[in-house]
């Protein structure tokens, strides 16, 4: 182990409390997967006050945050370790926003001090249109699926994989209020069977019938 890796490893136990274990598990993690792409949602639903913030340092967290900060929270969080590791990692919002980049990521440009300004000042200032009322995870999944399908040979000869982390308050819906739209994103799910992708839903709410529809869904695709 070199001693650029060992002091990783005492940063990530002493600074974010992992333990040895977590902590080998993160470096091979940070081998096998070195694309990490996060949607995410930021429709008005992200407005309301049902979510959670966790106060590091103290194990307590803070009641009466909207789901976009407690989304916010996460994002930063993730982009610090991110950028102290060098982990390629890509952003999308679900809608575009006046004030922030539709696509935005750390370790992308080459230019990391205006990533990070776009993230830290534009992203962590910025609230979902309270206009904007659609949740159109399939047709951002749809524009991923081909950009996995085109790096999947990539991939595949060094066995590695992507990940795709879905930050989201509820169930898809799209510019037309279809009511198919559920089907519709259970079907571009089941369309990246088969590719090196792994899948991570990060819900920013309480609500049961959340819960209950993403449950079904990791129910569903270990059959």
């Amino acid at each position: 182990m070199t001693t650029q890796q060992q002091q990783q490893q005492q940063y990530l136990q002493q600074q974010h409390g992992f333990t040895s274990g977590l902590t080998v598990a993160f470096e091979k993690e940070k081998l096998n997967c070195p694309i990490r792409i996060w949607l995410l949602d930021n429709s008005s639903f992200m407005n309301v006050k049902d979510a959670h913030i966790f106060q590091r340092g103290n194990n307590t967290d803070t009641n009466n945050a909207t789901r976009w900060e407690e989304l916010q929270d996460c994002v930063m969080y993730h982009t610090q370790m991110a950028r102290n590791f060098v982990l390629p990692t890509k952003f999308a919002l679900l809608n575009p926003n006046a004030t922030l980049p539709q696509y935005f990521g750390i370790h992308q440009s080459g230019n990391l001090e205006q990533e990070m300004q776009i993230i830290t000042n534009n992203f962590a200032r910025s609230r979902p249109d309270g206009a904007t009322t659609t949740v159109p995870l399939s047709k951002q999944l749809r524009i991923l699926r081909d950009y996995i399908v085109s790096v999947t040979p990539h991939l595949r000869s060094k066995n590695q994989t992507a990940s795709i982390i879905i930050a989201t308050q509820g169930l898809p819906t799209d510019d037309d209020a279809n009511k198919n739209a559920i089907q519709e994103f259970i079907q571009t799910l089941r369309s990246f069977e088969g590719l090196p992708v792994n899948f991570v839903i990060r819900l920013c709410t309480d609500e049961e019938n959340s819960f209950q529809f993403y449950n079904m869904l990791d129910s569903d695709s270990d059959k």
